[in-house]
């Protein structure tokens, strides 16, 4: 497997990968003003002037008759794996961010429902970090996490669409331990440029970090096999991305851009999710005429370390 030192060709790639993350936060933010998810505050109690509404035959929530956020002020959502299971962990611009903390203040209500289209799909418990204007909602199924995130992400814009998808060498792995994490696109046409980052959460210790990353570009499966291309990837930032010469290359079907080696800590305990990182500036892809291609993440990669076996001292 051929590896891309990114000291030698990270610039480059930069010009043409990198720079161009400012236009795709923009168009991510174009998406999500079109958006129709909004968010109301609400309680598992009854509260004056709130509406009762009903989400399951054994949920009743009572919501407010007015939306405290709209998805355009959503500059990204992303799903956080912890010990209870999947939250939602939306960072809100800071308008928004301000405006939401004097409501919740105001109201002292600690639930948020969801409404899609102007219909009420989910209600979670909610915690506000006014600091850095991030909103967690808590206590969704794992259906209605990934509905959100990829809704805000400009995913459900395009059913089927653009997707990054990753495929781990092994789901289970001892402290101290590795594996590979291959990444794919697919549902794409025209693509000339391609970045990649990934991001890792969850765990009850330790961490499952990036130990090194690869392009193996001979592969015949590689999305740029035999074009050519200039391809890099950068160790520091974790990032790994490719730029064509000229034009552009048509991935209906699942095709490689690269390889990440995981590590997990000497002291790693738990399950951690891992997923590429759909920011609007992290992980990009754009076309042979430099405009930004909206895609999504595909599922988490749900990967559980647990501790190595202790040796016996007495050699039994």
């Amino acid at each position: 497997m051929r590896k891309v030192m990114a000291v030698l060709t990270a610039g480059l790639v930069s010009v043409s990968v990198v720079g161009q993350g400012s236009a795709r936060g923009q168009d991510s933010l174009r998406s999500a003003k079109r958006s129709p998810a909004s968010f109301r505050l609400a309680s598992m109690t009854p509260v004056t002037g709130y509406e009762q509404m009903t989400l399951t035959r054994d949920k009743t929530v009572y919501v407010a008759p007015k939306a405290a956020l709209t998805g355009g002020e959503v500059t990204s959502a992303k799903a956080i794996q912890t010990r209870k299971g999947t939250d939602v962990e939306l960072t809100l611009t800071d308008e928004a961010a301000g405006r939401f903390g004097t409501l919740l203040r105001r109201h002292g209500v600690d639930h948020l429902a969801v409404f899609v289209g102007g219909r009420f799909v989910a209600a979670g418990a909610v915690a506000f970090d006014a600091r850095e204007g991030l909103v967690m909602i808590s206590g969704l199924s794992s259906a209605q996490v990934q509905r959100i995130t990829r809704l805000l992400s400009g995913e459900a814009l395009v059913p089927g669409g653009p997707t990054m998808t990753l495929i781990p060498s092994r789901r289970t792995l001892q402290a101290g331990g590795t594996l590979t994490m291959d990444v794919f696109v697919s549902g794409v046409a025209d693509l000339r440029v391609y970045q990649a980052t990934l991001d890792i959460t969850g765990g009850t210790r330790g961490s499952l970090s990036v130990e090194d990353l690869s392009i193996d570009s001979e592969r015949p499966d590689y999305v740029f096999h035999a074009q050519p291309k200039l391809d890099a990837v950068d160790r520091t930032g974790g990032r790994m991305g490719a730029v064509l010469f000229s034009g552009g290359v048509d991935a209906t079907s699942a095709k490689y851009l690269g390889t990440y080696t995981l590590r997990a800590s000497d002291d790693a305990l738990g399950t951690f999710s891992v997923n590429v990182r759909a920011d609007g500036s992290s992980s990009i892809l754009l076309t042979s005429q430099n405009q930004p291609i909206r895609f999504g993440p595909g599922p988490a990669a749900t990967i559980s370390v647990g501790t190595r076996p202790r040796l016996d001292p007495t050699g039994e």
